[in-house]
């Protein structure tokens, strides 16, 4: 539904994730850039949540923390990172917590 809305102001939407920050892009009709923002803010203080997403959702982050565990490039870069940036980072982020 989100995407129809923009798609009918002439806009896409992006959303890109990276070490615990998220970067929205809204790209299209400049005019209507405005209105975007908008309807963005909107739909960001007042979240729709459907209970069964939610779900899925937690099920599939389950079962891709359970492949991290038996992949052993996962299991290097987990302890590259701990190295790199500590036990807290580590214990925070990581599937064997």
């Amino acid at each position: 539904q989100l995407k129809e809305e923009f798609a009918k102001l002439g806009l896409t939407l992006s959303f890109s994730f990276d070490d615990g920050k998220v970067d929205i892009t809204i790209q299209g009709v400049e005019e209507n850039i405005y209105q975007g923002i908008t309807l963005l803010t909107e739909i960001l203080n007042n979240p729709i949540i459907d209970e069964t997403t939610i779900k899925l959702l937690h099920q599939e982050d389950k079962a891709s923390r359970k492949l991290e565990t038996s992949d052993a490039n996962s299991i290097a870069n987990l302890l590259l990172e701990y190295v790199i940036y500590g036990g807290k980072k580590f214990i925070s982020e990581s599937p064997f917590y």
